[in-house]
């Protein structure tokens, strides 16, 4: 009888994957139903290699570090202890990021060649262990925005429009103080933005 729901006696693959099923070394998923399925056509993801590796080693024993060996694997991950086997035994030595830290890229589809070398690691001996001493260096706080301009005093009521020669510092006045306070001097009699209408040079 097959192990999975989705590889029956006709599967190009089905003797060998019965034996995945059988050694432990694959167990599948268990779907709403119940039912245990392979997935056959499904890539395999890295993580998911290592752990087949580690079953095909027997489960051996695994002192995990205090720090993870790569970092985008933390101790809550599905398949860590796993993973950390994989690096201790040189099998995979993931990516270099500089400062002795590595990345392995968990969920990422494992390529072929990648595959050949974790197999023949695993067999003929790896590379010896990675991913130890990291040095994460934590991400430099962006700058603080600069603070906003202080307002200027409030002028009060101290210029009138005859106290400018032409519009334009007239309106240059205005412009500074009403934001804050308004038309406190009144040079805006009719309230449409624009001051000193009376002025030479006026819109």
């Amino acid at each position: 009888m097959s192990p999975f729901a989705d590889v029956d006696p006709s599967c190009q693959f089905y003797k060998e994957i019965s034996w995945l099923a059988d050694r432990g070394i694959s167990t599948g998923w268990t779907e709403a139903d119940g039912r245990r399925t392979f997935r056959p056509q499904e890539p395999v993801n890295r993580d998911a290699m290592a752990a087949f590796l580690y079953r095909y080693a027997g489960n051996p024993a695994v002192t995990t570090p205090g720090t993870p060996t790569f970092v985008d694997v933390p101790p809550s991950s599905l398949f860590y202890t796993q993973i950390t086997w994989l690096a201790q035994q040189g099998i995979s030595t993931g990516w270099d990021l500089g400062n002795s830290c590595r990345a392995f890229h968990p969920v990422q589809p494992v390529a072929r060649d990648a595959m050949a070398a974790f197999m023949y690691r695993s067999v003929n001996g790896g590379t010896g262990a990675v991913g130890e001493g990291c040095i994460v260096t934590p991400p430099l706080a962006p700058p603080a925005p600069p603070a906003p301009p202080a307002p200027p005093a409030n002028p009060g009521d101290a210029v009138n429009c005859s106290d400018f020669a032409t519009w334009q510092p007239a309106q240059a006045w205005f412009d500074t103080y009403y934001p804050y306070y308004g038309d406190v001097a009144r040079l805006d009699g009719d309230g449409n933005g624009i001051a000193c209408q009376s002025l030479p040079g006026h819109p």
